[in-house]
C-alpha cells in the first residue's frame, strides 16, 4: 500500500525512519552519477540556506548507515563556500559517504547560457572545494522555461526525464509536501531540505524562525567583530 507522507514531527529520527520505510520493500539507495535501474531511491538534499544545519542532518544520516547527495549553492547569498569553514563542512559530508553535488540557481542564467554558467560553476567548486562534483541540481528551476534533456553538463542533473518524469517524485519544497502519499514500490527521487527536518519547533514556521533569529545573533558577533565601536553605535 502507498505510504503517506509524514504531516507532523519532523524530526531526523522520522526522516531516517521514513527512508527505512520507503526501502523495506526491496528499493535501494542509489546515486544521480549511476544507472538509475529499478527499483532505486534517490535521496536528494538541497542546502537552500544553512551549513551547520546540512552538517547535523548528514551526521545524523549516516549513523543510521543511509547515504545520500548533497547540492551546496555556488552562488548562494546565505553562506559563502569561499570560507575555510564552509569548504570543511563539505568535505566533511563527503567523508561521512554522502556525495557532493552543486546546487545552481538556474534564475541567475539565461536559458542559452544556463549549461555554460552550470559547467563554470562545477569547475569553481571543484576547485574551491577539492571534491568532485557527483550531480547536479536546480534551484529556482521555474524561473526561465527550460528544455532540461538539452543541457550540455559533464554531470548528470535531478531534473532529467529519467529522475523526473519516468520515476517517481516527491519533495518537501517551502516546508509542504507535493503529494499525499509515497508509493509503495518503483524507483523514486526524494528530495528534502534539511532545515525542514533539524532543529526545535514543531512546524517548518518554526523551524525558519528559529534559523533566522540565530543567523541574526552570528551576524551581530561578526559586526562586532568588523567594528571596534560596535556597542557604542548600538547602544
Amino acid at each position: 500500500m502507498p505510504i503517506p507522507v509524514p504531516e507532523s514531527e519532523w524530526t531526523l529520527e522520522r526522516y531516517c525512519d521514513l527512508v527505512d520505510r520507503l526501502t523495506a520493500s526491496g528499493r535501494s539507495l542509489g546515486w544521480f552519477s549511476e544507472d538509475s535501474g529499478s527499483d532505486r531511491l534517490l535521496l536528494r538534499h538541497d542546502v537552500d540556506l544553512d551549513l551547520d544545519v546540512a552538517m547535523e542532518h548528514a551526521r545524523t544520516v549516516a549513523e543510521r548507515s543511509l547515504h545520500a547527495t548533497y547540492f551546496f549553492l555556488l552562488r548562494g547569498t546565505t553562506y559563502n563556500l569561499l570560507e575555510d569553514r564552509s569548504v570543511a563542512i563539505v568535505r566533511e559530508v563527503e567523508k561521512l559517504g554522502h556525495r557532493v553535488g552543486i546546487h545552481v540557481d538556474a534564475s541567475l542564467y539565461s536559458p542559452s547560457n544556463l549549461s555554460a554558467g552550470a559547467q563554470a560553476e562545477i569547475a569553481a567548486f571543484e576547485q574551491i572545494v577539492g571534491v568532485p562534483v557527483d550531480s547536479l541540481s536546480f534551484h529556482r528551476p521555474a524561473s526561465h522555461p527550460i528544455d532540461y534533456e538539452t543541457l550540455d553538463l559533464s554531470v548528470p542533473h535531478a531534473y532529467e526525464r529519467r529522475f523526473f518524469d519516468e520515476i517517481a517524485y516527491v519533495s518537501d519544497s517551502r516546508g509542504r509536501w507535493n503529494a499525499s502519499e509515497f508509493p509503495d514500490e518503483g524507483s523514486l527521487q526524494l528530495l528534502t531540505h534539511p532545515i525542514w527536518w533539524t532543529g526545535g519547533g514543531p512546524t517548518s514556521g518554526h523551524r525558519l524562525r528559529a534559523l533566522l533569529s540565530q543567523r541574526e545573533t552570528s551576524f551581530r558577533d561578526a559586526a562586532r567583530d568588523y567594528l571596534s565601536n560596535f556597542d557604542e553605535l548600538t547602544g
